[in-house]
């Protein structure tokens, strides 16, 4: 928006608005996308955001969009974690099993 101040001299400010809802009396924020070699930059208000902070907080909802997005790897739920056949034991086992007593 162009505008002259009180001493004549030409004014330009800027406001930066969300990308989905251009709404310039909400507050945003700048995230920084990337896919492999592509990157882009989105202005979101905190209604159309959600999912980006889902994601930089690991708080990921999973949704259909989400789920075009993800390879199979990469996907927050359903991956398993740790080997098969592992099994959590305390330290008490560990040296009982090493033929350790301990009093």
């Amino acid at each position: 928006m162009l505008g002259t101040d009180q001493t004549g001299l030409q004014v330009r400010i800027e406001i930066n608005v969300c990308d989905v809802c251009r709404n310039p009396s909400l507050p945003v924020k700048t995230y920084t996308v990337s896919a492999g070699d592509r990157s882009g930059i989105t202005d979101r208000c905190a209604a159309h955001s959600e999912e980006l902070e889902a994601i930089l907080t690991r708080n990921v909802p999973y949704s259909d969009e989400l789920e075009a997005l993800l390879s199979p790897d990469a996907r927050p739920y359903g991956r398993r974690r740790g080997r098969r056949g592992m099994q959590v034991v305390d330290m008490d086992e560990v040296e009982k099993a090493k033929g350790h007593h301990h009093p």
